[in-house]
């Protein structure tokens, strides 16, 4: 079993890095490909080996933490290793830990690939194994009429509907203070989507 891979980073695509240790290009699936350094520099990437009777793949995380979630969510029947990644791509982790913790099905439900079943199963395989742990609360100045206004404003420009609201969603955390203009919202979102 491969527990990390150090070497540097030699490409990135949409959701996977090729790190090179000396010589060795090995092809790693990673969440939130925007957050990985730029090609040529170092990296250390904790590792999950999957090996099925079609194919075998390496999925990769920058902490511990995010690989421990990782392994607990494909423990769940109907979540592979894919909607796993889907799922950690699609919220910061600590936001997806306070919607398990505080039953937010409506919440998981933004984040592709995750239907009304399978945030309820997430729900129910979860919620009882994180309410001990130290959950971070994600409290927002972002009020639920702003975050429909700034997703109708994403989507008139052109973007997916499901996308526009996983933006405004991973957006508004970042809004703790009082904000006064949709329009910081709107722009937040927007760095989020074209990541």
């Amino acid at each position: 079993m491969i527990g990390f891979i150090k070497g540097t980073i030699d490409s990135k695509s949409k959701d996977r890095i090729i790190v090179d240790v000396n010589g060795v290009g090995y092809e790693i699936l990673i969440p939130n490909i925007g957050r990985i350094s730029a090609v040529g520099e170092e990296i250390k990437v904790h590792t999950y080996f999957h090996v099925t009777d079609k194919a075998q793949a390496l999925y990769g995380f920058l902490t511990l933490d995010e690989k421990a979630f990782f392994l607990e969510l494909i423990s769940i029947s109907d979540i592979g290793p894919k909607v796993a990644l889907t799922i950690l791509s699609g919220m910061d982790l600590n936001r997806l830990k306070s919607a398990i913790a505080n039953g937010d099905i409506t919440l998981l439900q933004t984040i592709p690939r995750v239907g009304k079943k399978i945030a309820g199963r997430i729900i129910i395989e979860l919620k009882d194994k994180l309410k001990d742990s130290k959950v971070e609360s994600f409290e927002s100045s972002v009020n639920e009429s702003m975050e429909e206004d700034a997703v109708s404003a994403l989507v008139r420009l052109g973007f997916n509907g499901t996308a526009a609201r996983v933006a405004v969603n991973a957006a508004k955390i970042k809004f703790k203070d009082n904000i006064t203009v949709i329009e910081e919202v709107v722009k937040e979102a927007l760095k989020e989507i074209t990541k």
